[in-house]
């Protein structure tokens, strides 16, 4: 008789992909559960993502992780691809998004910013917003 044992780890589609938003470094910029936020005059916010399936494992080897902002400077590094491992519990990455103005210029007026995190799970894309302002 032969045999061996493996570990194998079932995983399905993001189910729990969601984004949220920490104003506890922010100076006077401000954020909630919902993902709404205001950005001040070259204040910052962290966000947060948090990736899994409906077991909150992380998604299979080979899924992309997409962020883009239409506003303000976006600092992100997500883990992209993801690798293929057997590791329990989601991905959870943050990113940061910035405004570049120091004052109140006429010339560069509070506009909408929405952030659209995508993830590209086997040829299917899953998209969370947030959206808010930055001054």
């Amino acid at each position: 008789m032969i045999f061996d044992t493996i570990t194998l780890m079932f995983t399905g589609h993001p189910a729990n992909f969601r984004i949220a938003c920490d104003n506890s470094n922010s100076v006077s910029s401000t954020c909630d559960t919902r993902t709404t936020f205001t950005l001040d005059n070259a204040d910052s916010l962290e966000f947060s993502v948090v990736i899994g399936d409906v077991n909150l494992n992380v998604p299979i080897g080979g899924t992309t992780i997409a962020v883009a902002s239409s506003a303000g400077k976006l600092t992100a590094s997500p883990p992209t691809p993801l690798a293929d491992t057997v590791s329990s519990g989601p991905v959870v990455f943050s990113f940061t998004l910035s405004d570049a103005s120091v004052t109140d210029d006429p010339a560069n007026p509070t506009e909408p910013a929405i952030i659209t995190v995508d993830v590209t799970w086997k040829g299917t894309k899953y998209t969370v917003f947030a959206s808010g302002n930055v001054d």
